[in-house]
């Protein structure tokens, strides 16, 4: 239940504007753009469950190439190597 209401924006279609609107503001104001990155601990196979979740500047290229980024590789695995 923690993020049911978030999770709705993504699907709903006003809510997908609003998204679009968000990622605009970013582009147009932001100078810097970090993303959220966490452990799976799961594929670690050892005794602790608690994930690390740490934040990371992107860095390259123009804003926009940046927050396109990040958008593409929304909710999916990252290698560190590719980082």
């Amino acid at each position: 239940k923690a993020f049911t209401k978030a999770s709705k924006k993504w699907q709903d279609e006003l809510g997908q504007k609003s998204i679009e609107k968000d990622f605009k503001k970013m582009i147009r104001y932001c100078s810097v753009i970090r993303v959220i990155a966490h452990t799976q601990m799961k594929l670690l196979k050892q005794r602790q469950k608690k994930a690390h979740i740490m934040e990371i500047q992107v860095n390259g290229g123009t804003i926009e190439d940046k927050v396109k980024w990040a958008r593409e590789h929304l909710e999916k695995p990252i290698p560190v190597d590719s980082v």
